[in-house]
This record gives structure tokens, C-alpha cells and sequence, in this order.
């Protein structure tokens, strides 16, 4: 496509869309359209971090409730940034947190004409976002990518926080000091993701049981919108995290898509509500059966059950074959021909997969994690752990520690 059609394409869509299309040629802003907003020139203050993304297209949010996108040309030399959508209400507490962003680049005075844009912006889904940036994508690089691929991708989560750190060489940190997210909102995140991620169905229902996290809040000008937008947020969040949990992409990409008509489908809060649980235990449960050991003979199913529902106790293949009825030399070598895994290896992956889940999640010192897994010292626990994690319970628990 010519730079002509191009620039013709973006003024029409803008036009149906009412979104800021803003394209760049050989890192020359060459278009801009009538929805934009020249007091904050949103897409120039971090155009450096789309040209050194490896992907050609991909999108972020702000505070759950802007919305920007991009595409990159195939060659490399044109760059269409789309954006800010509003796919919420903006308050004056999220236009606060996008000035600690960009704020920098504008006067004072011109902060209430920006709020005013912002507020002023349609509110639409997730979904048709995404069904514009495909859009532009198709014409410019003549590929097809669909909303629930565009889902399933990792988003570009880690933007604003470079964006942070270019911006920290033009005016002091402490313009930046204040987070872009709540940490109660953060943290809810966090062990939802870890949760699917490791398949821990249980802990996953605790979360959802006790946390409040009415952070999410004001999406939508509906309560509607708002808990649809919320739940396709999850959507995506689940999505990735079940890959990262071993699920296959194909699977995730089927159901992140299922979820998506799933959401919209939806007629009132309380059936949203029902859904997002359903799609979060779904997304857990996938990955525990996908790393779940599996087998076809009774003797040891029952044996991997009672390793999974007393791994707390010192096991030893003498406790489990007494239990099983048979033999310590039977169990052992059943074991092995049938899973490939020596009996008390597999014991000890149990229950160093508990260990991991406690230190993560739990405020246990590493003894007394130890002293629950039935080890018989702290020492003994700590080799057993490094041997199978490659690291220290201590370092494991400073970079997972939720």
C-alpha cells in the first residue's frame, strides 16, 4: 500500500472509529488524524520503544481504561500508531496517573483541556479496539490476525515501564515515584496468574473467595460495560498464563475465543460474575491436567493420588506399597516401567512443587516449610529443592514471593 492510500485508509477509518490514527515514515510523523489531540503527543513520546518491538502488532492499557495500539510496517519503515480508545470512565483519578506519564511534555495550564479530550472520548469494548487495529494491520502488511490472536499474544505489559525510565533522563524520578497501578489491584493480579500458571485450583478459589478487588472499578459508563471489559481483561491475563503453564497456544487461542462471545454474550452482572470463575478454574484446571502424570494402571493411580493428598507426611515406597497392599519391590519397579520415574524421585518433585507454591504464597519460613512437607531437616529440604528447582528456596522466594 502506498503512503497516499495509506494516509487516505487512516482518515476514513478515523472517521468510522472516532480513534487518533497517527503514522510515521522513516521515524517522520506524516499524518495525523481530526480525533487527535495536539496538546499531548501521545505516540512521539515513546516511539522508540514501538520501533525496537519485535512485534509487528501489539497494544497496552492504562489504567484499565485507555487503550492504545500499533502496527509496524513489514520493512520496518512506517509505524501507525492508534489511540488512546476509552474503554472506560476516566476520572480524575486516572487522569492523574497519565500525567505522572506524560505530563512532562505538557504546561499546567493545558491539563484540564487534555481531561476534557479524554473524557470526551467514545467508550467502546476491548474487542472492537482490536478489531481495528486487525484492520489496519491486514492493509498495511497484507496479513490476517484475528482479535482472539491478538489476545492470546503477550501484551506489551513492560511499555509504560520503559517509557518510565526514558522519561527519568529528561526530569527527576520523583515525577514517576507513584505507581501506574494500585497495589492491592497488582497483587490480585498477580496470584491469579500464578495460580493458573501452576495449576493450584484450590488457592485460586481462596483468591477469588477473599479478595476485593474492586480496583478493577469504572471501566464502563455501565456497570455492564464495565464488568465485560473487566472479565475480557481476565480473559486475556488467564490466557497467557495457562500457556506459560504448559497448556498448548491452540488450546488457549480456541478458548481465549470461546470466553470472548462467552463475555458478550452476557446480560447482566451476575452472569459475569459466574462466568469469570468458570473461565478461571477452566484456565487452572487445563494446566493441572496438563501437568498432571498420567497413566492407564489402577495400582499406580492410586498410588500418585495418595502421594498428592498426603505429600505433608514422610513418604517412603515402604508406606505406599503397605498402603497399596503390595510389595516395596513390586511398587518400585511397577512404578518405574509404568511412568519412566524412579517412585521417590517423584515423591520429592511433589513436594517440592508444594514447597514453591507455599513460598510464593505464604509467609512460612523456609524450616517450617520444611517441617510441613515431612522432611527430616532443613538442610536435607534445601538440597532436594535446588536439585530439582536449580535454585535456593531462599532465592526462589525473593523472585516469587506474591
Amino acid at each position: 500500500m502506498t503512503l497516499e492510500l495509506l494516509i487516505h485508509f487512516c482518515k476514513l477509518l478515523s472517521h468510522t472509529s472516532h480513534i487518533s490514527y497517527t503514522l510515521y515514515n522513516n521515524g517522520k510523523k506524516i499524518y495525523i488524524s481530526d480525533y487527535s489531540f495536539n496538546v499531548v503527543d501521545f505516540s512521539s513520546n515513546i516511539l522508540s520503544i514501538f520501533q525496537n518491538s519485535k512485534d509487528l502488532i501489539n497494544y497496552f492499557i492504562i489504567e484499565k481504561t485507555l487503550i492504545f495500539g500499533y502496527i509496524k510496517s513489514i520493512d520496518g519503515k512506517s509505524i501507525l500508531f492508534i489511540g488512546p480508545g476509552r474503554i472506560g470512565m476516566f476520572t480524575d483519578k486516572h487522569f492523574e496517573k497519565v500525567i505522572q506519564m506524560y505530563g512532562i511534555f505538557m504546561q499546567q495550564t493545558e491539563n484540564e483541556n487534555l481531561s476534557n479530550h479524554l473524557q470526551q472520548l467514545n467508550v467502546m469494548s476491548i474487542e472492537t479496539f482490536l478489531n481495528y487495529l486487525c484492520i489496519c494491520h491486514c492493509s498495511l502488511n497484507q496479513q490476517i490476525i484475528t482479535v482472539q490472536e491478538l489476545i492470546a499474544k503477550e501484551t506489551e505489559q513492560n511499555i509504560l515501564l520503559n517509557s518510565k525510565l526514558q522519561l527519568t533522563k529528561i526530569k527527576q524520578e520523583k515525577l514517576y515515584s507513584t505507581s501506574s497501578q494500585p497495589s492491592s489491584q497488582i497483587h490480585y493480579e498477580e496470584q491469579i496468574s500464578f495460580c493458573i500458571q501452576h495449576g493450584l485450583i484450590d488457592n485460586l478459589t481462596n483468591v477469588l473467595n477473599s479478595t476485593n478487588h474492586e480496583e478493577i472499578g469504572n471501566l464502563g459508563p455501565s456497570a455492564l460495560r464495565h464488568a465485560k471489559n473487566a472479565t475480557i481483561i481476565l480473559n486475556s491475563l488467564s490466557l497467557r498464563s495457562a500457556i506459560a503453564g504448559g497448556v498448548s497456544y491452540d488450546t488457549c487461542y480456541n478458548l481465549g475465543g470461546y470466553y470472548i462471545q462467552k463475555i458478550e454474550d452476557c446480560n447482566d452482572i451476575e452472569q459475569l460474575e459466574m462466568l469469570s470463575s468458570i473461565m478461571l478454574i477452566d484456565y487452572c484446571g487445563r494446566v493441572k491436567n496438563e501437568n498432571s502424570l498420567k497413566t492407564t494402571d489402577k495400582t499406580i493411580n492410586r498410588c500418585i493420588d495418595y502421594i498428592e493428598h498426603n505429600y505433608q507426611q514422610k513418604l517412603t515406597v515402604p508406606l505406599l506399597a503397605k498402603e497399596l497392599g503390595i510389595t516395596s519391590e513390586y511398587l518400585s519397579s511397577k512404578f518405574k516401567k509404568v511412568t519412566g520415574i524412579n517412585l521417590p524421585i517423584y515423591i520429592n518433585q511433589v513436594k517440592v512443587r508444594e514447597a514453591r507454591n507455599l513460598l510464593a504464597m505464604s509467609n512460612m519460613s523456609i524450616i517450617d516449610i520444611s517441617e510441613y512437607l515431612g522432611f527430616t531437616n532443613q538442610s536435607y529440604f534445601q538440597t532436594i529443592f535446588k536439585n530439582i528447582s536449580g535454585i535456593t528456596p531462599l532465592r526462589y522466594r525473593k523472585e516469587n514471593h506474591l
